[in-house]
């Protein structure tokens, strides 16, 4: 009895540590692209914006397209 309870707390650590793994991971991801938006001039931060809600627009307008075609057809 003793021995399986022993596995399936074992089991439960092992998935306990992959997921704070995986947490870690992500976490390491945000902290390098917040440290590189940190170091962007403001030049760049206002190029990048604007890239974003140009390409934002883009794909706005190729849903409502989309759309129009799908309804025209």
């Amino acid at each position: 009895m003793n021995s399986s309870r022993n596995k399936a707390l074992g089991c439960v650590r092992l998935c306990q540590v992959a997921r704070l793994q995986e947490q870690l991971q992500t976490e390491r991801g945000l902290r390098a692209a917040l440290e590189i938006g940190l170091s962007m001039s403001a030049a760049q931060l206002s190029a990048a914006q604007t890239f974003d809600a140009k390409v934002c627009i883009a794909i706005t307008l190729a849903g409502w397209m989309a759309k129009r075609i799908n309804f025209l057809t």
